[in-house]
């Protein structure tokens, strides 16, 4: 189960954009232990995967012409913790000045 986990994740960061609640529903769901689910999730690369997901949403939505208070509840809708949403507004609005200025 442990190893299941480890690959679960690598291929999450790879295809998909969700956050980690989902994560933790989807494992659950599969039977996986509870105790390892929340070892693995304990791992910062998730932390900064759901940062940099929650960013690329945000991104996606935004340029798209929606508005940043509906951007922030569909994230919060979908999971991502709030502190999380912040640190993806922080990466956008850097983003943007990094671009403004080239």
């Amino acid at each position: 189960d442990k190893v299941y986990i480890q690959k679960y994740n690598a291929n999450v960061k790879v295809l998909k954009h969700i956050p980690k609640n989902e994560i933790r529903m989807d494992l659950m769901r599969r039977g996986v232990n509870m105790d390892w689910i929340d070892d693995a999730l304990a791992d910062e690369s998730l932390e900064e995967f759901e940062i940099e997901s929650a960013t690329y949403l945000m991104n996606k939505k935004l340029r798209a012409g929606e508005e940043l208070e509906k951007v922030k509840k569909h994230l919060r809708n979908k999971g991502y913790s709030y502190n999380n949403i912040l640190k993806a507004i922080d990466n956008y609005n850097n983003m943007n000045d990094n671009e403004n200025r080239q």
